[in-house]
């Protein structure tokens, strides 16, 4: 009956038990983690599980890209694996509530702060090696390390970016290549 109610606390409640070897929490040896299941109820509630592992999970490692067929979504301490329709259903999931965004090629990158987050951090590093008011390349801002979004592959960079320039704190220079750039306005 204990591993029962496991279903009912939230993922912020076990996570924490994660160490800093990327330990998973006990949530995932519990074999009904690895079957989707059809009560519609259970399955809110075992996706947000799923949620909240997958996310702090790539956080932890900065893991920002991750697909159905990734080893997160098998367990074999007890030989259990998620399917790839079900992972792949929660990773849909995960993406209609804000958490990730689709990649197009079957891949998703992990979103665990929003892109107004991210975004917002990239204008303060700007602002404060005066760069408002001119132009910083996309690729300075890809391999800035000591930053919050260090190691963030380009396309999500440039997601942020784009999340900035509908607040009206940036504006994009995209020219295909490595002169992409974006231009810091005073907000």
């Amino acid at each position: 009956k204990a591993t029962v109610s496991v279903l009912y606390w939230t993922p912020r409640l076990l996570l924490p038990r994660m160490n800093d070897d990327s330990q998973l929490p006990e949530i995932f040896n519990f074999r009904p983690m690895f079957t989707l299941q059809p009560q519609p109820e259970t399955r809110a509630k075992q996706c947000g599980l799923w949620h909240g592992l997958l996310t702090e999970y790539c956080e932890r490692t900065k893991k920002w890209n991750i697909r159905s067929t990734d080893e997160i979504f098998e367990n074999k301490k007890i030989s259990r694996k998620l399917k790839q329709e079900s992972a792949e259903a929660i990773l849909q999931s995960l993406e209609a509530s804000g958490k990730c965004v689709s990649g197009g090629d079957g891949s998703y990158w992990m979103l665990w702060r929003t892109l107004i987050d991210w975004g917002n951090d990239i204008y303060k590093y700007a602002d404060e090696r005066g760069h408002v008011n001119s132009v910083c390349t996309i690729f300075e801002l890809v391999e800035r390390t000591g930053v919050s979004w260090e190691g963030m592959p380009r396309p999500l960079v440039i997601l942020c970016l784009k999340a900035l320039q509908q607040l009206g704190k940036a504006e994009l220079i995209l020219l295909g290549g490595d002169d992409d750039g974006v231009k810091f306005l005073v907000a």
